[in-house]
């Protein structure tokens, strides 16, 4: 759903339906300045581990976390920003238009 409202919204989205997949993407030539995430995935990584390794790896990537928990390790994961469920879909919108700063916004 939330891919959708970000397309609708103009931002150009990839979606990856898993942390390994994600990281996949990460390591091709495809340009990605934000990546979002859940902490509960499928696969053989969870979210907080995909913050943690896009942050060694790629440090400028901005990361933002979607979850309804707020385990003590998200403090760890330095995420960019934390959006706890349930939300509305304008402010995910809102927050990353603000993290990804004018150059990005579709407005």
């Amino acid at each position: 759903m939330i891919a959708d409202v970000l397309m609708t919204a103009g931002f150009q989205v990839i979606q990856a339906a898993s942390a390994d997949e994600a990281l996949k993407v990460l390591q091709s030539s495809v340009e990605v300045d934000l990546v979002m995430t859940d902490i509960r995935m499928p696969g053989s990584l969870d979210g907080l581990e995909l913050a943690r390794r896009v942050r060694a790896n790629w440090p400028s990537l901005k990361v933002v976390i979607l979850s309804s928990e707020y385990p003590d390790a998200l403090a760890n994961a330095r995420a960019d920003a934390w959006i706890c469920k349930p939300f509305r879909p304008t402010d995910v919108v809102d927050h990353i238009k603000q993290l990804l700063g004018p150059r990005n916004d579709t407005s």
